[in-house]
């Protein structure tokens, strides 16, 4: 269910970043868009789909950073000892580290990644840091379905146990049953026998 709330932010993000950088987000549109601009020699949809992409990725990595928190359990609550694990803290900021270095590095941004940090304006990194919150708040709400789930299916099983122990202690009882109409019957046969002796 996270991976899935992850996945929904980040396409909510990406569907925004497309109307606001591009005014358009139909692949139909865009790639129309692009090739007028390779017909006039210019880059404009270009650089405006790169800054799109880069806003959505930016959001994947902080939102997935959200997600390690999250998931720690499926039903507390995230702030509960956050940061306990130390090495989750050391992936958690490498992660970052190596996200500034994809975006801010010259050549390996623009040629290897594409993403153009640089370019991208305080609504993008505003609309990034919407999608990551929104992955932290609907985890969490999950998380309180997932606490009433328990919480109703507890008794079920305590009833199951129940009935389970009531099911061993019959089984007991006959087996004890069991065995004392078989001795009573090996204590009869040898009263007879001794008898029939005796006769």
């Amino acid at each position: 269910i996270n991976a899935l709330i992850l996945s929904a932010t980040t396409l909510m993000v990406f569907v925004w970043a497309l109307d606001f950088y591009i005014g358009k987000f139909k692949v139909r549109d865009i790639l129309e868009a692009v090739e007028v601009d390779l017909e006039n020699g210019i880059s404009t949809t270009t650089d405006a789909l790169g800054a799109a992409r880069t806003c959505a990725f930016i959001s994947l990595v902080w939102s997935e950073n959200v997600r390690a928190y999250t998931s720690r359990s499926f039903t507390e609550p995230v702030y509960l000892d956050m940061f306990g694990n130390k090495s989750m803290q050391y992936a958690i900021g490498f992660a970052q580290l190596a996200l500034y270095v994809a975006l801010f590095t010259p050549v390996l941004s623009t040629q290897v990644f594409e993403l153009f940090g640089t370019k991208l304006g305080w609504e993008g990194w505003v609309a990034a840091l919407t999608g990551a919150i929104g992955t932290l708040i609907l985890c969490e709400v999950y998380k309180l379905f997932s606490r009433r789930y328990d919480r109703k299916l507890l008794p079920v099983q305590e009833r199951g146990n129940d009935t389970d122990d009531d099911s061993e202690n019959t089984s007991v009882t006959s087996t004890d049953s069991n065995k004392k109409k078989i001795h009573r019957s090996v204590a009869h046969y040898t009263t007879d026998n001794t008898l029939f002796a005796q006769l």
